[in-house]
């Protein structure tokens, strides 16, 4: 039996999806790395190049700091508030304690230790892929400013060559009419 954190959203792992399971997902199959209609084994996209299924952002759909996993997390706060909450009128309810959160009151010490390495490992993930994002967005803005600084050169050479060509003509146009009109109009 697997237990969740009742403070992190369900995440379906079929549509990418918050608030339900993959067993009950009605959704069509949808790449935690993409956003396409296929298995994450199946994902044809680079992993530095991922498109969040919830906000079409550059990350994974499972990253954390993604706007609908906060949202959906804000939400499930709420829900767990509620839970916890004594019911008007029933006082025997215990509030939960401080010292011992909901998320690991069922679980082992091991089970704790092993989630709390987890969440650590996927933190320290998500920040060096954020990491790598920024590197690759700053380089590629880099290569753009390259390449628009040689379209600039590569269009004033071409007018300067443009120019020069059409000069050229214009020379060889005028001494072509002169020979024209010399032999067409006879000189006394």
């Amino acid at each position: 039996m697997r237990i969740r954190k009742t403070t992190e959203p369900i995440q379906c792992h079929n549509c990418q999806r918050y608030g339900h399971y993959a067993a009950s997902c009605q959704h069509r199959k949808t790449c935690l790395r993409c956003a396409g209609h296929h298995a994450l084994a199946d994902c044809p996209t680079p992993r530095d190049e991922p498109r969040c299924a919830n906000c079409s952002r550059h990350h994974i759909a499972s990253y954390k700091g993604c706007s609908r996993y906060q949202r959906a997390l804000e939400e499930q706060k709420k829900k767990d508030a509620q839970k916890t909450r004594p019911a008007q009128g029933n006082r025997s309810v215990p509030a939960p304690r401080p010292d011992k959160p909901n998320s690991t009151s069922f679980c082992s010490p091991q089970t704790s230790d092993l989630q709390k390495k987890h969440d650590e490992a996927m933190k320290k993930i998500e920040e060096r892929h954020q990491l790598e994002l920024e590197a690759i967005r700053l380089q590629h803005q880099a290569t753009i400013e390259k390449i628009e600084e040689a379209n600039t050169q590569l269009f004033h050479q071409l007018r300067e060559d443009t120019t020069t060509q059409i000069n050229e003509m214009k020379g060889r146009i005028i001494h072509f009419l002169g020979d024209v009109l010399h032999h067409l109009i006879p000189t006394n």
